[in-house]
């Protein structure tokens, strides 16, 4: 079977059509119907190249840039991923945007950067929305337009891209994409709290809990935001807090308001400083030094301590723990001894 298919390609590649070109150049790669070859696969994969073929254009671009079968030329893998590219691939239009956003064999250049992610973005890339969208809402490379920002969090979103979908609930919800509602955005923000992103979890928790939505549960945000505190994320830590020292969505529980409060004291989120970074971890960016006063506040009062000497919870409840265990190995000592003293006097 693929003997006769080689043969076919064999004949349209001859007489110039590039898919065919591109199809036999693969063929010689596997070894379909044909010998296998490396040569011969690069052979019609640079025919192909030459006459339009972006896939073709592309994998070229990729074995320049790892020097498989050539030698490592990160400038020729530039000029064939900008052939592509310009030939309407949006993951060569991508690679494009990462070399030149990260500096990769060239020299760091954020405006060539941003134009690359925007193409890409436009032929329905979906991590290049995510990473066009962020330098739009931030100015990195290109003039800051926060609604053209919006609109390709949510075509990141409609491509099933989790952060994407994290951002466009958020900057729905902010209003950037003009008029919108709590609804419109917790359709992307669940999509995104489905995918396991604690941040977005959190959000929905707080829709439901606050009533913003149709059909709100509270039960159903307490499930989330327990998700979400067991993988750290510090919001959903306080917010789960307040939940059970209020007993809103769930029974009252001082003890574990009192645990969660203590959790979001050891979990206060780091600053990121980099849109590349925020796009890739898919972390929570920003400090929140009021709330942690709050949390601390509450588990404060929870305890019994309160005014200046709140400060000192931690360490007072550290100290706590080691008075009541050595009152225990105090007791069981004595025990023993009162035991020993027992059987020696019969």
């Amino acid at each position: 079977m693929y003997e006769d298919a080689a043969h076919l390609l064999t004949n349209q590649a001859s007489k110039g059509d590039a898919s065919a070109q591109f199809m036999l150049s693969h063929f010689y790669k596997k070894g379909l119907g044909v010998s296998q070859s490396k040569a011969q696969s690069f052979h019609w994969l640079g025919k192909a190249a030459a006459h339009g073929e972006a896939l073709a254009q592309l994998e070229i671009a990729k074995h320049y840039m790892k020097g498989d079968g050539v030698s490592q030329s990160v400038e020729q893998a530039i000029k064939w991923y900008a052939m592509a590219g310009n030939n309407d691939n949006p993951e060569a239009a991508y690679k494009l945007g990462r070399i030149y956003g990260e500096g990769i064999g060239v020299e760091m250049d954020l405006i060539r950067s941003a134009k690359w992610y925007l193409r890409a973005a436009h032929l329905g890339h979906p991590e290049a929305s995510v990473y066009a969208a962020i330098n739009l809402s931030s100015g990195n490379g290109i003039e800051r337009d926060p609604f053209k920002a919006c609109q390709l969090f949510i075509r990141a979103s409609n491509l099933d891209q989790a952060y994407g979908s994290y951002k466009a609930g958020k900057c729905l919800l902010n209003g950037e994409a003009g008029a919108s509602t709590p609804e419109s955005a917790y359709k992307h923000l669940l999509k995104a709290a489905k995918s396991g992103h604690n941040p977005s979890r959190f959000l929905v928790a707080e829709l439901n809990l606050s009533g913003k939505i149709p059909n709100a549960s509270p039960s159903f945000a307490i499930k989330q935001l327990k998700n979400a505190a067991l993988g750290g994320d510090y919001n959903s830590m306080m917010l789960l807090g307040e939940a059970y020292k209020s007993g809103n969505g769930t029974p009252k529980n001082i003890m574990l308001a009192a645990h969660w409060f203590r959790e979001a004291l050891a979990n206060k989120p780091m600053e990121l400083s980099s849109t590349s970074k925020e796009a890739t971890s898919y972390e929570w960016k920003k400090n929140y030094p009021e709330e942690i006063d709050e949390g601390l506040k509450d588990f404060a009062l929870m305890v019994g301590i309160s005014g200046p000497n709140a400060k000192y919870i931690v360490p007072a409840l550290l100290i706590m723990y080691f008075i009541v265990l050595l009152q225990l190995l105090v007791f069981i000592y004595r025990q023993k001894q009162k035991m020993k003293a027992g059987i020696y006097t019969n």
